[in-house]
């Protein structure tokens, strides 16, 4: 993968938190082509979604399209500490709507996986006349399970003491690939420990499972908004999304 194509981050001031955008594109353009915005599940940070960009498979699209990739506060390679409050997802789903304004830019599709995309709903939801249509791939509109909430809780606790177990590492792991195969789940927990902060990611995941249910009012208010809901047949979440879809 070359992030050559990448421009450096610009730092976007929301109401509720300061957030990083990697454009991948000529923003000259942007009045002539399509605006995508990104957001990255817990575990990860913007580069999946460059390389997901990057992909052969994606090569017409890259063309007619710029891309916003959104790296939520604190979880670049290598972070400092993240200090002061962490946003919740429903405020950094507001705060998605100043990075359109500090780039000019009228509309846009938002895309999103994971915690990602759960904020990207509420991006939606706070902001339906910024947005032409949404991608969501492996979104939840439910509050968490209690037993999924424990195992959270449980896991955010030992990160934020700095100790990570091989169980905490695992759910990650689960809650990303499910039932993939161990030499690539084996790859993204090796890669997951030498580049994001174990405390940063703490508080995203303890943002995640401390999510809000907006499964209620998303059917009424988003009822005109294109939506494209992706899952796996094995994903760890695959009840959520078929919640999603019906409301």
């Amino acid at each position: 993968m070359t992030d050559i194509d990448v421009q450096p981050p610009v730092a976007v001031i929301g109401k509720h938190c300061t957030y990083n955008v990697y454009v991948q594109g000529n923003l000259e353009e942007r009045h002539g082509k399509t605006v995508i915005v990104t957001v990255h599940d817990v575990g990860t940070n913007h580069k999946s979604f460059i390389r997901f960009v990057n992909h052969p498979a994606m090569a017409d699209v890259k063309q007619k399209a710029i891309f916003l990739h959104v790296c939520i506060p604190g979880q670049e390679e290598h972070a400092p500490d993240f200090t002061g409050d962490f946003p919740t997802l429903a405020q950094i789903g507001e705060d998605l709507v100043c990075a359109l304004d500090k780039f000019d830019i009228r509309t846009c599709i938002a895309f999103g996986e994971g915690a990602g995309a759960n904020i990207i709903c509420r991006f939606a939801l706070a902001s339906p006349n910024r947005i032409m249509g949404i991608i969501l791939v492996h979104c939840t509109s439910t509050t968490a399970g209690i037993i999924e909430y424990c195992r959270e809780k449980v896991i955010n606790i030992q990160l934020e003491n700095g100790v990570m177990t091989s169980g905490a590492w695992d759910y990650l792991a689960a809650h990303k690939f499910a039932s993939s195969d161990k030499k690539e789940r084996e790859a993204y927990l090796a890669d997951l420990k030498n580049t994001l902060n174990p405390k940063n990611l703490s508080k995203y995941l303890f943002s995640f499972s401390k999510r809000t249910d907006f499964s209620t009012v998303i059917g009424a208010k988003l009822d005109n908004m294109d939506a494209l809901l992706v899952t796996g047949a094995r994903a760890p979440h695959i009840h959520t999304v078929y919640t999603t879809q019906k409301v």
